[in-house]
């Protein structure tokens, strides 16, 4: 950011030395319209200088107070911009802006999807309701499947059989006549909702738009579930919907995901902050609800 605000101060103050020279070389210079002379001159510098400032106020720009922006140079963004007043020199940078709202993100969901009812009680298609959310900057809707597959009785490590203290035998919790203790195929609706805290890393790791997060955003999700799932019954993880899996998945995607700077070496006080991704997405993941 240092950096990024030196090379600003040193371009602004050589275009502004370049137009003041081109001022300088035009003093005197005056070309006369009309039938006789003095009609309508022309001071060429004074015209040059009233182009000089009509460049500098297009060149202001405002941030409001619901954004936050990357300035962007030679096609690189090189620093955060807050909300506010800003100047960005026409032609040299530019802005690329990000909503500082929470962003809900909904991944997986049944693969028959449901429908709604609007204020008349007439049905929705899903379909009308997921486009509708999509005209949204704080509501995204991923169509990247979710499906993860259960473990089965036999296999799951989710459960000891024995007490570790007294070495005494458990009540199995996962007998074998439930069906929720067999192998099945599960299609969980994750919502993730997350702020997006460093606009330059976002823009240079995930992209332009908010929408291409949604396809990486899915796929890790994916990965971390089925991780978490492949060793675990569906009756523990529909016990655990609301408890266990939730925080697993929110700690994952923190430490695949979540952003160094401006979250992890806060947290750590400015020490080391141990396996955190060395190419966080710039976003800090603020709650993850599984149903």
């Amino acid at each position: 950011a240092a950096t990024a605000a030196r090379l600003l101060t040193v371009i602004v103050a050589a275009l502004y030395t370049l137009f003041a020279i081109i001022f300088l070389a035009l003093r005197g210079e005056v070309t006369e319209l009309g039938d006789k002379d003095g009609d309508f001159p022309i001071h060429w510098s004074w015209l040059w200088f009233g182009a000089v400032i009509a460049y500098t106020l297009i060149s202001l720009n405002v941030v409001k107070a619901n954004q936050q922006a990357a300035r962007i140079f030679l096609g690189r963004p090189i620093n955060n911009v807050a909300s506010g007043l800003s100047f960005v020199p026409l032609g040299i940078y530019r802005l690329h802006f990000y909503t500082t709202n929470i962003i809900t993100i909904s991944i997986g969901g049944p693969r028959e999807q449901p429908k709604a009812r609007n204020a008349e009680g007439k049905i929705i298609e899903f379909e009308l309701v997921r486009r509708k959310a999509q005209e949204s900057d704080k509501f995204l809707v991923s169509e990247e499947p979710l499906r993860i597959i259960t473990s089965s009785r036999s296999a799951a490590t989710s459960w000891e059989k024995k007490d570790e203290d007294t070495e005494e035998k458990k009540v199995d919790p996962f007998p074998k006549t439930d069906a929720l203790s067999h192998r099945v195929a599960m299609d969980p609706l994750v919502i993730v909702q997350l702020k997006i805290v460093d606009s330059c890393q976002f823009l240079k790791e995930i992209g332009p738009e908010l929408k291409d997060i949604l396809s990486p955003l899915a796929e890790i999700t994916r990965t971390i579930l089925q991780g978490y799932a492949g060793d675990r019954v569906p009756a523990y993880i529909i016990n655990q919907l609301e408890r266990e899996v939730p925080k697993f998945l929110k700690d994952k995607l923190e430490q695949l995901v979540g952003d160094v700077e401006a979250k992890g070496r806060a947290e750590a006080g400015g020490k080391d902050v141990g396996d955190w991704n060395a190419h966080p997405w710039g976003v800090d993941i603020t709650t993850v609800r599984v149903s």
